[in-house]
């Protein structure tokens, strides 16, 4: 009872002299003191309680410690770090017994008691009674599990020592949400628990630990890809190497005149797998039409159309040494035996072309029809080259066609049946434009009507004295061009 008689005498005190100070009367007389760091005022009689609680007479300001988050003050006793409450910190310190601050950098906070010294039966008070003794410290400090939260913040009392814990005191296997490999998937459910930076499934296991790897997506696991790195969309072996795939082009249909030689070049290509073209394989064969003799060396293809049909089809087979892969393709000769064929003409050798002169069968010079005559132009070749009644657009042309046949009356391409008096050419390369160069002989044209052509003269005849309009000849000039 020592202390708390000194308490009350000093209590006595200070409101004795606070009422002098005031020149109250005592019930009235109010004692300042420090609760919990704020600086209160109460009444004689409740001060008595707040000192046998901790607080401490006098502004809080008399003694201003570091107080840390948790309310309390570190202070060092006898070479020992501990925490206290403020208040007792601050009488303790006044009686020089403690100091406030750590007693060394590496010292860790354990059991503290409130009144800096230790219980003898190792375990906390639960009171802090002001007084020197062995039952005032407080368990507020205390963590049982050490896992750096005190117990009475501590959800997971039990944590396991050395697992890391959170701001509750829970480690990850409390939780429940461990994932060791860091993989997405908690260690309760990761069937692959060692994944290393892959992505995995729902189960937590990568496509490597699964054994289904296909890093070109082309069907076959990696383990078993002998050719790992496949272009996208190629059909595969088994050994997951792209298929070798060739495609083979005969060339167009074409048309061709009896006794021709039609010289034909086939290709094929390698579409997949890398196989070397120069290593494929040619073979032509006829596959319908009247039989004809031919001749290959890989890949052209040359025909002899002398005595042949109407046509004469031929197939192009491309493959692999091995066979392995095969393509084929085929193309038709089209044969015309309505052709007629032109032993000799008259040529230009500068511009290549070369002319002809022709007489309608069984006709005289004025009884058949231009368009009788057009029609057989256009099925008549020399060197190769198709006819069409001839067009003169020069001087120059004009004399390869007197060259032919200086005295003949004969048609030409020119017509004005379209529209009387406008002249244009209907045949051959310049056919449907207007004729520009016309040489008309005298008092031509005439477009004169008689009895046997009714609708007038109306296409372009040449003679030697110049060019004339007349209704229809027995005779007709062709001229033979290359690309028409």
């Amino acid at each position: 009872m020592k202390t708390k008689i000194v308490f009350v005498a000093m209590l006595a005190l200070f409101t004795a002299g606070q009422a002098q100070a005031s020149g109250r009367g005592h019930k009235k007389n109010k004692v300042e003191m420090c609760h919990k760091g704020n600086t209160i005022m109460v009444s004689g009689h409740s001060a008595e309680k707040h000192l046998r609680h901790g607080d401490s007479i006098g502004s809080c300001a008399m003694c201003d410690p570091l107080i840390d988050s948790d309310g309390t003050v570190v202070i060092c006793k006898d070479g020992e770090t501990k925490h206290m409450k403020p208040n007792k910190a601050c009488r303790e310190v006044a009686k020089g017994k403690v100091e406030f601050g750590f007693c060394d950098e590496s010292d860790s906070v354990g059991s503290d008691d409130s009144d800096g010294g230790s219980d003898s039966d190792g375990s906390d008070d639960s009171t802090d009674d002001g007084s020197d003794d062995d039952d005032d410290d407080s368990n507020a400090f205390v963590d049982t599990d050490a896992d750096g939260v005190y117990d009475s913040a501590d959800a997971c009392p039990n944590t396991v020592s050395g697992d890391p814990a959170d701001a509750s005191g829970c480690s990850c296997t409390q939780r429940g949400d461990c994932d060791a490999d860091g993989d997405g998937v908690f260690d309760q459910d990761d069937l692959c628990p060692n994944t290393v930076g892959d992505p995995v499934d729902a189960s937590g296991c990568s496509c490597t630990q699964r054994g289904d790897c296909d890093a070109d997506g082309d069907g076959v696991y990696d383990q078993d890809d002998a050719c790992p790195s496949t272009p996208t969309g190629d059909i595969v072996y088994a050994d997951g190497c792209t298929v070798v795939t060739i495609s083979a082009f005969a060339g167009p249909d074409m048309s061709a005149l009896p006794g021709d030689t039609v010289n034909v070049v086939g290709q094929g290509s390698v579409l997949t797998g890398g196989y070397d073209s120069a290593n494929l394989v040619y073979t032509w064969e006829q596959v319908g039409g009247t039989p004809v003799w031919f001749q290959f060396s890989s890949p052209p293809l040359a025909v002899d159309m002398t005595g042949s049909g109407a046509t004469a089809t031929f197939m192009l087979t491309v493959s692999t040494a091995d066979g392995s892969a095969t393509a084929t393709d085929q193309f038709t000769i089209n044969v015309n035996t309505a052709a007629i064929i032109v032993a000799s003409a008259n040529c230009d050798p500068v511009t290549g072309h070369c002319y002809a002169l022709a007489k309608l069968p069984n006709g005289a010079n004025d009884n058949l029809p231009w368009d009788d005559a057009k029609a057989k132009a256009n099925n008549m070749y020399f060197n190769g080259m198709r006819g069409h009644l001839a067009t003169v657009t020069s001087i120059e042309e004009r004399r390869d066609i007197a060259g032919t046949a200086r005295n003949a009356v004969a048609f030409l391409a020119g017509t004005d049946r379209v529209t009387e008096g406008v002249w244009m050419w209907a045949d051959g390369p310049e056919a449907g434009q207007p004729i520009q160069y016309l040489p008309w002989a005298l008092n031509e044209p005439s477009n004169s009507y008689n009895w046997r052509w009714p609708e007038g003269e109306d296409y372009l005849v040449h003679e030697a004295r110049g060019e004339n309009d007349g209704p229809g000849s027995g005779w007709y000039y062709v001229e033979f061009e290359a690309g028409w």
